[in-house]
């Protein structure tokens, strides 16, 4: 494999485990009330853990486009 296709898995592995945590932190901040803190900080990991998302699966298109372009 190359090391492009390895970038690619590994960020895709980053993806699914980021999305596995914010999918936890949405089940447990659906069990809060709105005006505790605990749901306040859970807002803000998972406004962090989007971003980050958005950001690798962008990465991984970049560098899949990259791959697509060498290859013809």
């Amino acid at each position: 494999m190359s090391d492009r296709i390895d970038d690619v898995k590994a960020t895709s592995d980053a993806v699914l485990e980021h999305a596995e945590r914010l999918h936890a932190l949405e089940v447990e901040k659906r069990t809060l009330d709105p005006a505790s803190d605990r749901f306040h900080e859970l807002s803000i990991q998972i406004e962090d853990l989007g971003t980050r998302l958005a950001t690798m699966t962008s990465v991984e298109r970049e560098v899949a486009e990259a791959q697509d372009s060498e290859a013809h």
